[in-house]
């Protein structure tokens, strides 16, 4: 395999062009250019960008399993670029790359832009400036001097190509038929990991929802259980408000009592001395019952 040092993509309107011809697979014809460059927009193109963008792959950081194909792809096509193109509105940016260190390119010099017109097969162009579409792309007169072109369209499970698994050479070839082959399954692929992908974020979504679901109902109990201890403080402060004047002059009225009686009447003495006792503990345990409730500890019945 030809191992090339990455290359940025700019223009050099020097380099001659090669002169052996250009093929498609399945002898499909040139797909007409929209102006001087550029592929015309699929059908149903507002609809295959909502399908790319609702995959949120695009700008998205580097993931193994998409490196993966294209060192695979660049392998069994012998050539020194491969690429994952996702083709977007205005731009075609790339998921993946081996042998370019360009992130994207415009849309209107995008080889990618027109093989998705066909998704069911691969475009495949053995010599770049012999096809008229593409010619005097920027990419072919200038680095990195595109000469073959191939990319089988990745197909979303909703039927729309969003982009390309790709490889290109700079030198004028062709490939073999087991080689496309290899392209095409390396495109469905992509389809699957881009699904898996999409399943999987999803279900991380859905545990997230959960996830905030039951952190916000903990917190709306644990709010109302603030809530019902704020009332409850303020009930046992009232009613400790209200009970120390009657258990104070139940008190004092006790003793008062136990005064004038002195050493008579053992039994009254008895008596007097319970209710003061009972007076006395009734006015503790109110306070422990406040105090404890503004600790916020267990409540001692």
């Amino acid at each position: 395999m030809d191992t090339a040092t990455p290359v940025p993509l700019c223009q050099n309107p020097a380099h001659p062009p090669a002169v052996a011809p250009a093929t498609a697979v399945h002898g499909a014809d040139p797909t007409p250019v929209r102006g001087a460059r550029g592929a015309p927009f699929p059908p149903h193109e507002t609809a295959r960008l909502a399908a790319l963008q609702a995959q949120q792959l695009l700008d998205s950081l580097p993931e193994q399993m998409f490196d993966d194909i294209v060192k695979v792809a660049s392998s069994v096509c012998g050539t020194p670029i491969a690429l994952i193109s996702l083709v977007d509105r205005d731009r075609q940016w790339f998921k993946a790359k081996v042998g370019l260190s360009a992130s994207e390119t415009p849309r209107d010099q995008a080889f990618c832009a027109h093989a998705i017109l066909e998704p069911g097969r691969p475009l495949v162009v053995s010599d770049a400036t012999q096809d008229p579409r593409f010619a005097e792309n920027p990419l072919v007169t200038g680095s990195p001097d595109i000469r073959l072109y191939a990319g089988a369209p990745i197909v979303s499970h909703s039927g729309h190509a969003l982009g390309t698994v790709c490889v290109i050479d700079r030198q004028p070839r062709q490939l073999e038929p087991a080689q496309i082959e290899a392209l095409e399954a390396l495109s469905r692929q992509v389809s699957n990991l881009i699904e898996y992908r999409r399943i999987t974020r999803n279900s991380v979504d859905s545990v997230q929802l959960q996830l905030l679901a039951k952190s916000e109902k903990l917190r709306d109990t644990q709010v109302q259980s603030e809530r019902r201890a704020q009332q409850l403080q303020r009930v046992v402060s009232a009613l400790r408000h209200d009970l120390d004047e009657p258990l104070r002059a139940m008190g004092d009225g006790v003793q008062a009592l136990l005064d004038r009686l002195g050493p008579r009447e053992p039994g009254l003495r008895v008596h007097a001395e319970s209710i003061s006792q009972a007076a006395n503990d009734l006015k503790a345990r109110v306070a422990r019952l406040q105090a404890e409730i503004t600790g916020g500890g267990p409540i001692n019945r």
